[in-house]
């Protein structure tokens, strides 16, 4: 056995020799006993920590250091270094052992009854209260309302009262508060914000506080109400009172003792009793504008409990004779439910919410209908929930933010600053000032002499204010008095008012006019949310009368006596002739339609054909076939859903518009929707209103020898599609030639001349490719937008004012990128504009970006053309 264990010996100090000699395998091995320190280090640190949570009563936090440290986020490790250098104040408290017990049975006591009373509260007991060297006389009592405040059995918030003529920090009174009843950094970020809007904002801070001795971690000490307030706010001395039924000052024995406060508080109660009775208006007696923007502010925090009546204060200001708000507990800020997330002026959308019991409130109710607040309101709301005013906030307040939150990592290390949330929430207060949908309703009433009566009704929850009636933005109808509409769910739903307008002398009035007549409103206070809608041409009584849907329809093709039917073939077929259609043709689904070759159509009187069915125009070069439109009021041709692929051929298309029509439209004057086509010898001439002449929107389609000429917009648009054109020509189009969206294309063989905005445009996250193209004449010849692919070869542009351009549009998309290889570009202002961070690569080489914000040349600026409607 001896020799055996020498053998063994001998084989270990070998292998170790081994391992020495092998320089890379010694290397592995140390990287590999530090890993495995580090980790044992790391363990028994977070161990250590809890000990140190479990000692200071924040066990409730450990869970949250484990997960940090699970996710290999070792941040804390800097911000405990970071606290311990913060300069925390250091506060020793010192108090009698049998006054300590008083204040655990009355802590006892509270916890089991589920609140903390106000006779709990008034029980004070003399301290001995040190910091920064200087000993005060202090009195401590309990503080808070809810238990919360009591739960940690290590540590409880609790109230300091300075005696004799002693401050510290320049209070006289304040609470020493659990951190996390106050969000930690939240409240102070509350508080910060209301002072940079002009408000009352009390003194917090963070203290390193001792009790008899034993180390209780960092309290957050907080300003009470009191004159020591008020005077740090650079205000005259006021009374702080709370509103209740019943008009509830601070100290009001005090306050009647002294015949000049006296004086004041009756008649600060007798005011607040008016506006009860209704007899004093709200603003007589609250500044409304401070109101509002505390209620603002508190809807950028997303939590409405510093809005409840028992945590809300007031500061009568006896320079303006109004009340001011003063506003604290905005707790912490985390992620919200998003049925929780709403602002003060939208309608609660569940019971139970904060929302909702605000809306319980009267008092608070009072507040939230009045229209001068909801002005104050809206006005605050838009500033606020600007990306700016956040950025310009924290930059200013940078230096403070990070001594505040380097004093919570000495306790806290692991605390994450929750200014995300303000930006998320920034979000959603942008969101509810711009609503998806109209904000109102308008129904034409009657005109009568010199007076239009219109209808109106605010559809949804934020109060509008109306400007005025207008035709085609020429003749203009005044209000006879201001009108302003309050929230859609202030009113019942059946409910709506008349309001009446003056025409004036210089206007002759026709019913003509009502089929455009628009109503142009704004939010209340926001003129720079300009909207307006048209006014239905009916009242609101007979609205249901004229209820339909313009796309909708049954097929009614059998009422045309040139239109023939093949039941048992399901063809439906326009022969060859000249034929006029004066009003809509609807083909139903599961058909044909077949325009034969000859067939003249000739579309007057506004009319359309809504098509559900694929069609099949089958001209030949000899028998061409014509759609066109006489009295130039043709609304075009739509075809939703073919179930089989249509084609077209050897087709004209001449002076078509778009189908628009009560409120209902599309962009082309030929839309094929979900309906895969071709297109081969087809002409585009000459339309008069739309956006587009054709759109393709979600299909596959092939076009080839095809023209387009005489385009009032765009000549070709098609949106989430694949196809190709080749040999094709787009001869002087209004604004882009090939417009895509969303779309994968080729295109071949193409020629334009003067287009007056893009020739090639890829947009969307569009992928096109295009090989012999010429470009000639035009404003820009190649674009590449919004994430799309752009490659172009064996091509040329010229006398285009830019040449190839790549830009974001639209940010949601992003960067786009174009590549061209043997393009000649000749006789251009700007051969080639690249926005920054877009990709350009010309002839196999990248070329650099030389141009910042491309957009803001573009449509019309400088260069291009606006879209056209």
């Amino acid at each position: 056995m001896k020799i055996k264990q020498q053998n063994n010996g001998s084989n270990r100090s070998r292998e170790i020799l081994d391992l020495l000699k092998d320089k890379k395998s010694l290397r592995v091995w140390i990287l590999r006993l530090a890993g495995v320190a580090a980790v044992v280090v790391m363990f028994f640190a977070a161990l250590g920590y809890g000990a140190y949570l479990k000692k200071t009563g924040d066990t409730g936090y450990y869970k949250h250091a484990l997960l940090k440290i699970a996710d290999l986020d070792f941040s804390f490790i800097k911000n405990y270094a970071t606290g311990k250098l913060s300069g925390l104040d250091k506060v020793d408290i010192d108090i009698k052992f049998k006054h300590m017990l008083r204040l655990q049975y009355l802590r006892e006591q509270a916890r089991e009854n589920g609140m903390i009373t106000d006779e709990q509260k008034n029980e004070e007991f003399p301290a001995k209260l040190t910091i920064n060297g200087v000993t005060h006389d202090v009195k401590i009592a309990l503080t808070g309302m809810m238990t919360v405040h009591l739960e940690n059995d290590s540590k409880w918030s609790f109230e300091v009262k300075v005696k004799g003529g002693d401050t510290i920090k320049g209070m006289k009174r304040f609470g020493m508060l659990l951190p996390d009843t106050r969000g930690y950094v939240t409240d102070w970020l509350g508080m910060e914000l209301m002072k940079e809007r002009g408000m009352m904002g009390l003194r917090v801070d963070f203290v390193d506080v001792s009790i008899n001795g034993k180390p209780k971690g960092i309290f957050y000490m907080e300003e009470r109400f009191d004159k020591y307030l008020v005077e740090n706010n650079s205000l005259r001395e006021g009374i702080i009172f709370k509103l209740q039924e019943d008009l509830n000052p601070y100290k009001e024995s005090q306050l009647m003792e002294s015949p000049g406060t006296r004086d004041q508080l009756l008649m600060i109660k007798r005011m607040w009793q008016d506006v009860l009775a209704g007899n004093l208006e709200l603003g007589k007696f609250l500044d409304l504008k401070k109101v509002a923007q505390a209620f603002a502010i508190t809807d950028l925090m997303n939590n409405r409990h510093a809005l409840y009546r028992f945590n809300l204060r007031f500061y009568f200001n006896p320079i303006t004779g109004l009340a001011e708000p003063i506003v604290r507990e905005w707790g912490a800020m985390h992620k919200n439910d998003p049925n929780q997330w709403s602002i003060i002026l939208e309608q609660p959308r569940e019971i139970g919410t904060q929302r909702y019991k605000l809306e319980q409130d009267k008092v608070l109710k009072m507040i939230f209908d009045n229209l001068e607040f909801k002005r104050y309101y809206l006005q605050e709301a838009q500033v606020i929930s600007q990306p700016q005013f956040l950025d310009q906030f924290l930059a200013k307040n940078g230096d403070k933010l990070h001594k505040i939150v380097s004093k919570v990592y000495a306790d806290w290390p692991f605390y994450d600053l929750p200014t995300y949330f303000l930006y998320e929430n920034q979000k959603y207060i942008q969101s509810a000032l711009a609503p998806d949908k109209d904000h109102i309703i308008a129904y034409f009433g009657q005109q009568k002499d010199y007076e239009l009566n219109v209808q109106i009704r605010n559809t949804q929850d934020l109060p509008v204010e109306i400007k005025h009636l207008s035709w085609r933005d020429t003749f203009y109808f005044y209000p006879k008095e201001p009108i302003i509409l309050d929230a859609g769910h202030t009113v019942a739903r059946e409910d709506i008012q008349t309001f009446t307008f003056k025409i004036p002398p210089t206007i002759t009035w026709a019913d003509s006019l009502l089929e455009e007549l628009k109503i142009s409103y704004n939010l209340l206070g926001l003129d720079n949310t300009g909207e307006s809608v048209l006014v239905f041409p009916w009242t609101y009584e007979n609205r249901a009368a004229h209820a339909w849907n313009p796309i909708v329809r049954d097929a009614n093709h059998t009422s045309f006596d040139f239109i023939e039917e093949a039941p048992e073939t399901n063809v439906i077929s326009i022969p060859k002739g000249e034929w006029t259609l004066d009003r809509d043709l609807v083909i139903p689904a599961g058909r044909r339609l077949e325009v034969e070759a000859g067939a003249q159509i000739d579309m007057v009187n506004n009319a359309k054909v809504i098509c559900y069915s694929p069609v099949y125009f089958m001209g030949t070069e000899q028998d061409t076939i014509l759609v066109h439109s006489s009295d130039r009021t043709a609304q075009g041709w739509i075809i939703i859903r073919a179930d089989e692929r249509s084609s077209l051929e050897h087709t004209t298309f001449d002076h078509l518009n778009c189908s628009r029509e009560k409120g209902w439209g599309v962009s082309g004057a030929v839309v094929f929707y979900e309906s895969p086509v071709d297109f081969n010898y087809v002409a585009f001439i000459g339309n008069q209103i739309g956006d587009d002449f054709l759109n393709v929107v979600r299909a596959n389609f092939m076009m080839e020898n095809s023209l387009f000429k005489d385009i009032n917009a765009d000549a070709f648009d098609c949106d989430f599609c694949t196809g190709t054109v080749a040999n094709s020509s787009f001869i002087d189009v209004g604004n882009d030639g090939i417009d895509v969206s969303g779309t994968e294309i080729q295109v071949s063989h193409v020629f334009m001349n003067r287009i007056g905005d893009k020739g090639l445009s890829a947009g969307e996250g569009s992928n096109m490719t295009a090989q012999y193209v010429e470009i000639i004449n035009s404003e820009i010849a190649l674009t590449s937008k919004d994430r799309s692919r752009l490659v172009v070869s064996d091509s040329k542009v010229t006398n285009c004012r830019i040449g190839v351009t790549t830009f974001e549009k639209k940010p949601e998309f992003g960067p786009a990128f174009a590549k061209v290889n043997r393009v000649t570009i000749e006789g251009a202002e700007l051969p080639y504009l690249i926005e920054a961070n877009s990709g350009f690569v010309l002839d196999d080489v990248a070329f650099p970006p030389n141009y910042e914000d491309v957009k803001k040349i573009l449509y019309g600026a400088e260069f291009g053309k606006a879209s056209v409607r």
